[in-house]
């Protein structure tokens, strides 16, 4: 579930500061996987729990983005 919540903030992230939708990110024939992932769980989320998260670019190469993700 972790994993569907940070991938649907970064879609909203693209919509908003990159004014382009997944869809047209598609359209392009361009995608976003995850080479690596790690996760550190301090409690986990109940139903009825409302969560924001949090997306930060912190660096990239060639043509990767490393990206950082805060669930409150």
């Amino acid at each position: 579930r972790y994993l569907d919540y940070i991938l649907m903030a970064r879609y909203d992230q693209m919509k908003k500061d990159y004014k382009m939708s997944m869809d047209e990110f598609l359209e392009r024939e361009m995608t976003w996987f995850a080479r690596s992932i790690t996760v550190n769980f301090k409690r986990p989320l109940l139903l009825g729990d409302v969560a924001l998260v949090k997306t930060q670019i912190t660096g990239y190469k060639a043509a990767s983005v490393f990206v950082k993700f805060g669930i409150y």
